[in-house]
């Protein structure tokens, strides 16, 4: 049995088991925790996929959902 893999959270920098760790986009291409995962990650998809709601809903590009 191989053994427990550690990481760091890429905002706050505390370790982590690899297993325990979230991804991080669309705010980083890197692994972070979980109270960074439901404090940044979480809100950050959400907002994303509202503009890509409105953008469709509204036929706009992006420049002008983020007006």
């Amino acid at each position: 049995m191989a053994g427990v893999k550690y990481t760091n959270c890429c905002f706050c920098n505390i370790q982590i088991k690899d297993i325990d760790s979230n991804n991080a986009q669309p705010l980083a291409d890197d692994r972070c925790c979980g109270d960074c995962n439901a404090s940044r990650v979480i809100p950050a998809r959400i907002r994303a996929s509202y503009m890509l709601e409105q953008m469709y809903k509204h036929k706009k590009n992006i420049k002008e959902v983020l007006k």
